[in-house]
């Protein structure tokens, strides 16, 4: 009993690649996500955060607390991140 794949299949006509539904992508990443895009650990982000609430700082990497209590990161920050600190 093997894994099975399905064939990806190609729209037959023009009406049907217009009709088709978009790929859409969460913009919001866990933090674990957020720290493997940017080769980091967990640990650093949770330090960024701590870091700049006890300064009352900005953090520099911006995130998004969530009711709950969780945080997620912006796909658009993180990429501004990876911008901001490119040398060369």
């Amino acid at each position: 009993m093997g894994l099975k794949l399905n064939k990806p299949t190609t729209p037959k006509s023009v009406a049907e690649l217009v009709s088709a539904k978009p790929i859409t992508v969460n913009p919001l990443l866990t933090e674990t996500q957020a720290a493997t895009m940017l080769g980091l650990s967990n640990a650093y982000l949770v330090r960024d955060r701590w870091y700049a609430k006890k300064e009352g700082i900005a953090p520099k990497i911006p995130f998004i607390k969530l009711p709950s209590g969780g945080v997620r990161y912006h796909i658009d920050d993180l990429k501004a991140f990876i911008e901001a600190n490119r040398v060369g």
